[in-house]
């Protein structure tokens, strides 16, 4: 609803971020649920050694 207002207003910038973060929100809300989304899943598969690695805690 926010990023319609956004584009009657024209401000068509806007519209796309409020959509992007409402996305977002979405995509994370699927994930901690537990609820397959291909947005979500195939990217955590496709990069989940690197995900892995930027979590694990750091050895000196």
């Amino acid at each position: 609803m926010e990023a319609a207002a956004h584009l009657r207003e024209g401000r068509e910038e806007e519209a796309a971020r409020s959509h992007a973060v409402r996305l977002g929100v979405r995509l994370a809300q699927r994930l901690v649920a537990g609820v397959w989304a291909d947005e979500v899943d195939l990217r955590i598969r496709e990069w989940s050694s690197e995900y892995d690695a930027r979590l694990a805690p750091s050895i000196p």
